[in-house]
């Protein structure tokens, strides 16, 4: 498999309404649902894959959804991966629900991954 498209939330500098998602600081989004959202409008669930990296501690106060997503596949699995200073450094990310979440996901959205991530 081709490498991932590259994807960045970084929930203490990112910005959501100007973020693209294309690297860290303010380029990077907010939360994690909001790049899920603007990938799937914006950029598509591509060919090879998306891999959403995740910069601290994301507090979710609904369902995360992968709705406006799509549905990831085995040739474009969905990667949610953690990282401190760059992509693939190792760093741990966190998707925090204030013990109530749920990450929808049904039969058609299988292959979705969690790396480095503290759920």
């Amino acid at each position: 498999m081709a490498a991932f498209t590259l994807y960045y939330v970084d929930t203490a500098s990112g910005v959501d309404s100007v973020g693209n998602g294309t690297s860290t600081g303010a380029s990077a989004y907010a939360t994690v649902q909001y790049a899920l959202n603007d990938i799937g409008t914006t950029h598509g669930i591509g060919t090879v894959g998306n891999q959403i990296n995740i910069k601290g501690d994301d507090t979710i106060t609904t369902t995360l959804t992968l709705a406006t997503y799509g549905a990831p596949a085995t040739a474009s699995p969905l990667v949610f991966k953690g990282y401190t200073t760059t992509a693939n450094d190792g760093g741990q990310g966190a998707i925090n629900g204030n013990n109530s979440v749920a990450i929808y996901q049904d039969t058609a959205n299988d292959y979705v991954y969690f790396v480095n991530m503290r759920l």
